[in-house]
């Protein structure tokens, strides 16, 4: 019937190939709203693209290790260290991304550098689904008193501890490095970290859409947003709450900040780069020491590449491991006149060449 309308004879398989296709254009679909406009459904967040993850025999893993109980619900994380243990190891706390709202601790990218001599905790917070903010924040916090109150029994040092995070990951490790955590929780114990590695991690929520291209795969103001899940309803319409999530807010010229590794795809398509931007331009008229790296090309990270990891051991060695120890504040905590963290993406295509900022690292 087919080639008698079209006056030619259709390929079976061109015709499967069609179907396929527009399969998968319904699964999509979009919702019409009472203008008769069509509006696509929320976007699907995902976690950087890993292979098949497999722990080295070098490697020893404590798996499932309990952290926190915030309101009875346990919260693990994973510590990676070296088979042989040669004095106290620096750490580097691993947060997954997943817009707030998925990912795990599994197959952490930052295993990497166990080879290299550090420790890595890849911890589980409570997503956004199952609390709102800040409550992603207080676990992170509540990971980085667990690793420094437990240093001696697993032989790490509580002096040297480094956030790094992609996406809402690098949102909530950004937090963790602007924000002065104090001895909130376990009794005399600091969340302050030492270093902050951030993989294109939002910033400031209410000016995502106004900075994002005509490619942004998510509209950030609509209620269904990573951020706005996260808050609990439109970020245009709590903005308290999100001016508390900005790790902006905590920016003080009378406070020095650890040092940052900050690098973002500049044609990322969900979280523009300019995010990354505003941060660094802000750190610095702070005063903190900052590297900044943009991927010259594709539209956002997906994978580990190997330029990436290795300007992330270079910052680690000169800012973590090497540099002087630094005694963990031990001032009172002003967690309640403090923001949390916001955030999330996910990416897909990156390519090999990085771009270094032409500004030298402060």
């Amino acid at each position: 019937m087919l080639d008698a309308v079209f006056g030619f004879r259709l390929n079976p398989l061109i015709i499967g190939l069609g179907l396929l296709l527009a399969g998968v254009v319904v699964g999509y679909g979009g919702r019409s709203d009472r203008d008769g406009r069509i509006e696509t459904e929320p976007t699907v967040l995902v976690e950087m693209v890993r292979p098949e993850f497999v722990v080295p025999p070098e490697v020893q893993l404590l798996a499932d290790v309990e952290y926190a109980r915030p309101n009875g619900q346990p919260l693990h994380l994973d510590l990676y260290r070296p088979e042989e243990i040669v004095g106290p190891l620096p750490v580097v706390l691993w947060i997954h991304g997943g817009g707030w709202r998925s990912g795990s601790k599994a197959s952490p990218p930052a295993m990497e550098l166990v080879a290299k001599g550090y420790a890595v905790a890849s911890v589980d917070y409570r997503l956004s689904d199952a609390a709102l903010f800040p409550a992603q924040m207080e676990d992170c916090q509540a990971a980085v008193r667990w690793l420094r109150s437990h240093a001696d029994e697993f032989q790490l040092d509580a002096q040297r501890i480094a956030a790094w995070g992609e996406s809402s990951g690098g949102h909530l490790a950004t937090l963790l490095g602007t924000m002065s955590h104090g001895v909130t929780g376990d009794a005399g114990v600091s969340a302050d970290v030492q270093a902050v590695v951030d993989f294109a991690g939002p910033v400031d929520f209410l000016a995502l859409d106004e900075q994002s291209s005509g490619e942004n795969v998510v509209r950030h103001d609509e209620a269904w947003s990573p951020e706005s899940l996260l808050v609990g309803g439109p970020i245009q319409e709590r903005q308290e709450l999100v001016a508390l999530a900005n790790p902006l807010t905590y920016l003080q010229t009378d406070r020095r900040l650890p040092p940052f590794l900050v690098i973002h795809s500049r044609y990322d398509s969900v979280v523009p780069v300019r995010q990354s931007d505003q941060l660094v331009q802000a750190l610095r008229r702070v005063g903190t020491r900052v590297q900044y790296l943009r991927v010259r090309e594709g539209r956002a990270i997906n994978a580990l590449k190997p330029e990436m990891l290795d300007a992330v051991v270079d910052f680690l060695e000169r800012h973590l491991k090497n540099s002087s120890p630094t005694t963990a504040k031990t001032t009172a905590d002003v967690a309640e006149r403090r923001p949390h963290p916001v955030r999330h993406f996910l990416r897909k295509t990156y390519r090999s060449s990085i771009h270094h900022d032409a500004r030298p690292a402060m």
